[in-house]
């Protein structure tokens, strides 16, 4: 019981010293510029493991097609393949419930041509995009959208294509998308919720309950569409498309299924390289898909950071203790094992990630990658606290008892 006592009292000690050396590190988490532990480790995230595993599982989608609009060096010539593609499958008794186009269409071209294909994107189960931009000057920060030609607009809904975490300065990895944005009192919704919604409006119900103004939620790559992949260019019955979700953009793949084209290329969870070097391994068009899809199946992912943290803490602490108890139990046996104790313990959190068992239970992604990082560096911790309590703490109680 003693022991007990001394060993908790001794954690408080290593709780204040964490505590008081956590301050300054705070303050450079604050001044991204001067934190090169974040700029390292920015980018690196063990939760990836779940959905690398998830995506070779190759779920293959029953609701959603991708339709490969290609590269063409004129942009009249990717309007005209536009046109004749929605006029081909548009007005049959094969029309989808909703078409939506990852196309960018602000600009002016052939008005010929332009006028022919606003004709077709009058229909109401066409959703076009739009981009969120911010305009930067000395003096201000303007945030507005960038839509499509009025033209082609024709009262069509019409949603925000951009990716990620944050509208600017994003991950470099696509791990986010934000939902809804409000600019100037209104809101504006993404294209995938857009899509999402025209293909079942049931869905909105469930979409108001998973999602909040401005804050992103985690894209559940879950499913595979590369054989749901179709050629602008085709002739084709298009039956299989009656009543269901087609998105048109680029998704030009090689014969094993791999991308041809920089242009829309993002480094996703997905990718086979964690660390290092590597190319990027999805289409935005894919990405948005994968989005749709895990609102038709109502499995969206949430991402609490305040929980997260919470749970870091929380997990963090506990190891520590244990570390501590150890230590103070067999001193010998924890500096001899204590390096197979590290391994131990950040291989248990890497499997927490890869199974991600709050996903599962909760659709709530918690990410170890930090904890994992202080784990393996515990031990080291612990030690360097412990001999300046032994320095330290009798110099203050001495002092305090003057």
């Amino acid at each position: 019981m003693k022991k007990n006592n001394e060993i908790i009292k001794r954690y408080f000690y290593h709780i204040s010293l964490l505590f008081i050396i956590s301050i300054p590190l705070s303050i450079l988490k604050v001044i991204k510029d001067f934190n090169p532990v974040e700029k390292i480790f920015a980018d690196i995230q063990f939760s990836d493991l779940y959905f690398q595993q998830k995506h070779l599982e190759n779920k293959q989608s029953d609701e959603i097609y991708i339709v490969d609009i290609g590269v063409d060096k004129s942009i009249d010539t990717t309007r005209k393949k536009l046109t004749d593609f929605l006029k081909e499958v548009n007005h049959h008794e094969f029309r989808p419930k909703v078409i939506g186009i990852d196309l960018f269409l602000n600009s002016y071209n052939n008005y010929e041509i332009d006028s022919l294909l606003s004709i077709e994107l009058k229909e109401s189960n066409v959703i076009l995009s739009s981009q969120i931009e911010i305009f930067k000057e000395e003096t201000e920060h303007k945030t507005y959208v960038n839509f499509p030609r009025k033209l082609f607009l024709n009262n069509n809904s019409c949603g925000f294509t951009n990716l990620g975490d944050k509208i600017e300065d994003h991950e470099k990895t696509v791990r986010f998308f934000i939902p809804e944005i409000e600019i100037n009192k209104k809101t504006y919704r993404h294209f995938s919720i857009e899509v999402a919604k025209k293909f079942n409006y049931s869905k909105f119900n469930y979409l108001e309950n998973s999602i909040s103004t401005d804050i992103p939620c985690v894209i559940n790559y879950n499913s595979s569409f590369k054989e749901n992949r179709i050629d602008v260019n085709e002739i084709n019955n298009f039956e299989f498309l009656k009543n269901k979700v087609v998105l048109i953009g680029l998704y030009s793949l090689d014969k094993n299924k791999q991308p041809t084209h920089i242009e829309d290329l993002h480094f996703t969870p997905t990718n086979y390289r964690m660390i290092g070097k590597s190319f990027p391994d999805m289409y935005g068009i894919e990405i948005h898909a994968n989005i749709i899809q895990s609102i038709i199946d109502e499995n969206l992912v949430k991402s609490n950071k305040t929980l997260n943290f919470i749970i870091e803490i929380f997990l963090g602490l506990f190891i520590y203790y244990l570390f501590l108890k150890f230590y103070f139990i067999n001193k010998r046996g924890f500096i001899i094992l204590r390096f197979f104790l590290q391994i131990f313990t950040v291989v248990i959190l890497v499997m927490l990630s890869f199974y991600q068992p709050t996903i599962s239970l909760f659709n709530i992604q918690v990410d170890y990658t930090l904890l994992a990082l202080i784990c393996f560096f515990s031990s080291e911790i612990m030690i360097f606290n412990e001999n300046i309590i032994n320095k330290q703490v009798p110099k203050i109680l001495k002092f305090f008892k003057k």
